[in-house]
């Protein structure tokens, strides 16, 4: 099965390849593409079997090892890896350096953007491993293995080779996706060994009778000692080095906003709601242990997620603050837009719980029952506590914002868009639920407070997510051109021209006045006797321009007439 989706990929990966040569209307035909395309999978396949065969075979041989040991059929396939992958990456390397001292057109071929990417990626997570695990037993928290020491060189030499090529014949700045991405994984990995540091740390603190912080053996902080090495030394380079360099670009926008500030505010976030959540329950609720240590073995992890989460929020945060040219990109945008959806789902989730505690009250039900039920009413709670203010900052960040490009841009959109359709399709969903249970209890002749409790759940629901959609229609059909509410018009977002003709006698005043509606195109007919009612005709020609339209305005013996034209 695993091995009849292979074509399949390689097939749909072409496709993709030809759709994008395409629309970057790149100087190669679709048949240089598919032709380059598969020579450079070619080359791809052959440089990293031979690495995997080079390491797998020199790893024994490094651990002290007998090359051909008990694990007789893993050795065969290293070595067998080795003698055909070398020969033909040497091959295909040759040819390939050959077309590009005569042509290099084919660097900007899909082939070419798609070797170095795997080529650089996968070799780097693969050293990254053995790395780790060869640190681990430098500092004797695991046994020494060869075959990690392997890794480490062998496919580190891989990525620095595939690396440095790339670099040598491109000669563009770093930010397309095969920068962005080794780092991004620098940065999740230090960011992970910093909270498995802190968690380490607090874990100690917690342990009674603790001695020294770090004690000898195999250990949390020796870990992420180890892990926090790694990454940083991967994102030092490729962060720090590389595509920091090239600050404003959309690449940098987006390992920037994306994942440093929006990934570490939200991860800092979460584990505040956590710490918060298991504090108020202690406090007040009904823990799962009389024992602090008990209640709050999962505190540790928590806190360190919201000390890395917190040093990745602020950096990025300070590093966007001081970047050159104060403008926004869609990236920002949708930066915005995400922090505001991901505040109003913990919202919506702490209001759907407190609904349905309040519909348990009133129809005769204890509010509290049992020790799940306070600390479900501790959690919701916890929800909107975090949930408000992270909803109200960004969504009232994204409504300031009246300029045009903002209002119509592709992120607004789409998220106005996307709540209005979830929101809409649950809130059907749940209504015909409670239909269906009102009007089968009406029918049973059952009809009282416990059929209420039985709608407890999809109630709530629904006036949650009819709330959300409801709210967000109204901003939608604000926004939307042509609506009555729509101020996008008015502030820059069409310049016209929309054609205004006036047939009437001269009026120098509402001339000016007309004139100076944004996007109007003015043609007067002087033609008979009459005042004009200035203010009416402005007022009623600037909503035709706003909607879209062109105006006609005719100034007859019963009044003014005022149409689209």
């Amino acid at each position: 099965m695993v091995g009849a989706l292979i074509p399949l990929a390689v097939l749909a990966l072409v496709i993709f390849a030809v759709r994008r040569a395409r629309r970057e209307q790149s100087p190669l035909s679709t048949g240089q593409q598919v032709r380059f395309f598969f020579l450079y999978l070619s080359l791809l396949v052959a440089v990293l079997v031979a690495a995997a065969g080079l390491a797998g075979s020199i790893g024994p041989v490094v651990d002290g090892a007998a090359l051909v040991a008990d694990d007789s059929d893993q050795a065969a396939l290293n070595l067998a890896m080795l003698l055909l992958g070398v020969p033909l990456a040497v091959v295909l390397g040759l040819s390939t350096r050959r077309r590009l001292a005569s042509d290099r057109t084919e660097l900007q071929s899909f082939g070419w953007s798609l070797f170095v990417t795997v080529g650089t990626v996968v070799p780097l997570v693969v050293a990254m491993v053995g790395g780790y695990r060869t640190l681990l037993a430098v500092v004797r928290a695991e046994d020494y293995d060869g075959f990690a020491l392997a890794q480490l060189v062998v496919w580190g030499a891989t990525w620095y080779g595939v690396r440095r090529t790339d670099r040598a014949l491109t000669h563009a700045a770093p930010t397309a996706l095969r920068h962005v991405t080794p780092a991004l994984i620098g940065l999740g990995v230090s960011a992970v060994a910093l909270g498995q540091l802190v968690s380490g740390l607090v874990q100690r603190a917690f342990d009674a009778g603790a001695g020294a912080v770090v004690v000898p053996g195999a250990s949390s902080l020796h870990r992420g000692l180890a892990l926090l090495a790694v990454g940083g030394a991967v994102w030092v380079l490729e962060w720090l080095r590389g595509l920091n360099r090239e600050p404003g670009s959309e690449a940098w926008r987006f390992a920037v906003v994306l994942f440093g500030v929006a990934g570490g505010l939200i991860t800092a976030i979460t584990s505040t709601a956590i710490v918060g959540y298991q504090v108020v329950v202690w406090l007040v609720g009904s823990p799962s242990s009389d024992v602090a240590r008990t209640h709050f073995r999962s505190m540790p992890d928590a806190v360190g997620g919201l000390c890395a989460g917190g040093l990745v929020w602020w950096y990025h945060r300070t590093t966007l603050k001081e970047r050159p040219g104060g403008s926004r990109a869609e990236v920002d945008r949708t930066y915005e837009h995400l922090m505001a959806a991901g505040g109003l789902g913990a919202t919506s989730f702490g209001v759907v719980i407190l609904i349905v505690a309040i519909i348990e009250a009133s129809t005769g039900a204890r509010l509290l029952r049992g020790d799940s039920a306070i600390n479900t009413l501790l959690l919701a709670c916890t929800l909107l506590v975090v949930g408000v203010p992270v909803w109200f900052a960004y969504w009232r960040s994204t409504l300031r914002r009246r300029a045009a490009e903002e209002r119509n841009s592709i992120t607004r959109r789409v998220y106005l868009v996307t709540l209005l359709g979830v929101g809409g399709l649950v809130a059907l969903g749940t209504a015909i639920g409670t239909v269906y249970v009102i009007l089968r209890d009406m029918i049973d002749g059952r009809l009282d407070s416990s059929t209420l409790r039985a709608v407890r759940y999809p109630l709530a629901v629904l006036v949650t997510s009819g709330g959300v959609a409801g709210y967000h229609f109204a901003i939608f059909r604000g926004e939307h051109p042509g609506s009555p509410g729509d101020t996008s018009l008015e502030s820059g977002a069409r310049t016209g021209p929309h054609r205004v003709v006036v047939a009437g006698p001269s009026n120098p005043t509402l001339e000016a006045t007309l004139r100076a509606v944004p996007g109007v195109e003015l043609e007067w007919v002087v033609a008979g006797d009459g005042s004009w009612p200035v203010d009416d005709v402005v007022g009623r020609v600037s909503r035709i321009v706003r909607a879209g339209g062109d105006a006609a305005v005719v100034l007859t013996s019963s009044g003014v007439v005022v149409g689209r034209m």
